[in-house]
């Protein structure tokens, strides 16, 4: 809808008239255009929110538009389509790289090229949450992604199996079932709060039925326990236990008792890893794992206290120089040794994690619209 307004300038002077009009609609969307009509040169200067006023010239006009809590003015159409480009140009939750570190900007139509719907992974030093009053498409998004082993193969988990469940001093212990695949899902939660680092602020499991008296729900994991395929978290009842034939689903951006945020977690040194790899290291749902190095194992033969070494130029080499007559080797207590460094391989190169070549950049998740 529409009003029409004319508001006349004052006769005789040289004074502009001002109208004041935050008083505002009820309708968000509802429109009014201010009319201004006198002398020409004469201007209208309208207030329509709280610091903001616009002057409106004699035989011209001015459209407002209600927000819902203030009139605003109309968005330049170049404007829009900035705004439309930031917003849709990505899939929600579409993780991209940028050379430069940003921050999140909510839309100004006053600076739509400062517009940057998106959270920096890099920046985040261990988690954030995200409210849904702030990131309304991010939030549900997040909040409905799951953990999937074997991600549309055959053999797809989206749930584990649970055959087991224990409280014991208000800590729910579910046991799941005894195969391959259900272990290393377990294994990949593992790999993942080994990377966080502690329980707190971390990952949680969802009951879509009850299990004995444990209710439907999503609670904080509190331990997880790959070798005896547990994960605890705090439920408060009565000592008991019992057999199941149950499972759990595990949604890895949910919070526990709340249903309007999500939880972000850092991408700080992480290279990305496609999922569904044949030994199930890596499984769908943004999950992160430590950084690994492949076993390497060898034989040292030793006779009459003398090592006999005839290879040191591998992938190890013999650290301790001869010091006893030996060859490659020392002798001590009348026991053989040699000490292996990979570092004095040739052309290696060592740090505290092992990785490929890599390019520095800085990793966002797109969040659709930032308020």
């Amino acid at each position: 809808h529409r009003d029409l307004h004319s508001f006349p300038t004052r006769r005789s002077s040289d004074l502009d008239s001002a109208l004041d009009i935050q008083a505002g609609a009820q309708v968000q969307g509802y429109q009014t255009e201010v009319i201004a009509a006198g002398p020409a040169g004469r201007q209208v200067v309208v207030t329509y929110a709280p610091g903001q006023a616009i002057a409106v010239l004699a035989g011209s006009s001015q459209l407002f538009t209600w927000s819902g809590t203030a009139w605003q003015l109309p968005i330049p159409s170049d404007a829009l389509l900035i705004k439309t480009i930031r917003e849709q140009g990505r899939e929600i939750g579409e993780i991209f790289a940028l050379l430069d570190r940003r921050t999140g900007s909510a839309w100004n139509p006053s600076s739509p090229r400062a517009y940057f719907p998106a959270v920096c992974l890099t920046d985040i030093d261990s988690q954030i949450t995200l409210d849904a009053a702030n990131a309304p498409d991010a939030v549900p998004y997040l909040r409905a992604r799951k953990m999937i082993f074997k991600d549309g193969l055959s053999g797809e988990l989206q749930a584990l199996g649970v055959t087991n469940w224990a409280i014991a001093a208000n800590v729910a212990t579910l046991t799941f079932t005894n195969n391959t695949d259900t272990i290393a899902a377990i294994a990949a939660l593992g790999e993942d709060q080994a990377v966080h680092g502690s329980y707190t602020n971390w990952r949680s499991i969802t009951l879509a039925s009850a299990i004995g008296p444990i209710t439907v729900g999503d609670y904080a994991i509190t331990n997880v326990n790959p070798s005896a395929r547990t994960i605890s978290f705090n439920f408060t009842a009565a000592n008991a236990s019992g057999a199941v034939s149950a499972s759990a689903e595990f949604f890895p951006f949910r919070i526990p008792g709340s249903i309007t945020t999500a939880r972000v977690f850092t991408g700080r040194g992480l290279t990305i890893h496609g999922a569904n790899d044949d030994n199930g290291y890596f499984v769908a749902g943004g999950l992160r794992r430590r950084g690994y190095m492949q076993q390497i194992t060898g034989t040292l033969a030793s006779a009459r206290n003398i090592f006999r070494l005839s290879e040191t130029t591998g992938a190890f080499s013999v650290t301790n120089p001869s010091n006893s007559g030996t060859d490659g080797g020392s002798v001590v207590s009348n026991y053989e040794y040699a000490r292996f460094d990979s570092a004095n391989s040739p052309g290696a190169r060592t740090s505290k994690e092992t990785h490929g070549p890599a390019l520095t950049i800085h990793l966002y998740m797109h969040l659709g619209r930032l308020i």
